[in-house]
């Protein structure tokens, strides 16, 4: 295993194609580390573990020195964790000199994948506190896989992958990943939508148009054996409900998802804050990580 030390202000310069993980010295920070880890093993890729030391103000350049200093110490904790799960690819180490929040957004600009732990709401912690997870969501340029800290799910978890979809601009991404997700674990898909109580569309309706929205991509994976289901009620409990024990939740992050239409936001940060698995936020535009 090659690993790479950097403290370079940018965390994007070193993260090309790598799967990022912010990590600091938790068990928390431990299971998404290991989430990460499981997930490039899958892809083939190298890992970047990223430590985010906070900014210091000017003319403290002893606090600055020692924020640095406790940064390599959480890298290199982090780097003994994955040597003894036996990670055999290659690992970058980071210790960047800013927020934990602008540190991950700027290593998303290279990254392949972002993945943080996440401890749910109301827990004490430091930077993988659920707070930091809800803030990227919507802002990493790649996916972001949030962790949650009551269940360690890893990447070959038994149940199944769930996608909550609609039939508008962006789905295509989301879709591609789920599926590509799926394939990779030899696991199920379930595509889900969503009804309102009030809303005229029924829930045929409502898979027809799913049924539409994901044709092509049975061919593109047809190993991956796919279900399509419907639930009412409001949103971010479909969702929550659905992840019940399954390997990972994948969801849209865009201006026109049902999401962000009926809630503004709020229930993709829901669904991270409670999912009972991981949850992959995929946002619209997203390259393919196969190309």
């Amino acid at each position: 295993m090659n690993i790479s030390p950097d403290t370079a202000p940018s965390a994007s310069l070193r993260t090309s194609g790598t799967i990022v993980v912010g990590v600091d010295d938790t068990a928390t920070s431990d299971r998404a580390l290991a989430w990460a880890a499981d997930q490039a093993a899958l892809e083939h890729r190298g890992l970047t573990v990223l430590h985010a030391t906070g900014v210091v103000p000017s003319g403290r350049g002893a606090a600055d020195t020692s924020l640095r200093s406790g940064g390599h110490q959480v890298t290199r904790r982090a780097h003994r964790v994955l040597l003894d799960g036996a990670f055999g690819a290659d690992v970058h180490e980071q210790a960047v000199p800013a927020a934990p929040v602008a540190a991950l957004v700027d290593a998303s600009a290279g990254a392949a994948l972002v993945v943080v732990g996440s401890r749910g709401p109301g827990q004490l912690g430091t930077f993988v506190l659920g707070s930091v997870s809800r803030a990227l969501v919507g802002r990493t340029l790649c996916p972001l896989v949030v962790v949650p800290d009551q269940q360690p799910d890893r990447p070959d978890a038994t149940g199944g992958v769930v996608v909550a979809v609609d039939d508008r601009e962006g789905r295509r991404d989301t879709l591609d990943f789920a599926y590509r997700q799926a394939a990779l674990r030899g696991l199920p898909l379930t595509i889900l939508g969503c009804v309102l109580g009030s809303a005229s569309e029924s829930a045929d309706e409502q898979k027809r148009r799913i049924s539409e929205a994901s044709a092509g991509f049975a061919d593109r994976y047809p190993d991956v054996v796919t279900t399509i289901d419907v639930d009412r009620g409001r949103i971010e409990e479909a969702v929550v409900r659905a992840g019940r024990g399954q390997a990972l939740l994948v969801m849209g992050s865009h201006v026109h998802s049902w999401i962000s239409r009926v809630v503004r936001g709020d229930a993709e940060r829901q669904v991270v804050t409670h999912a009972p698995c991981p949850v992959a936020v995929v946002p619209s535009g997203t390259p393919d990580p196969a190309s």
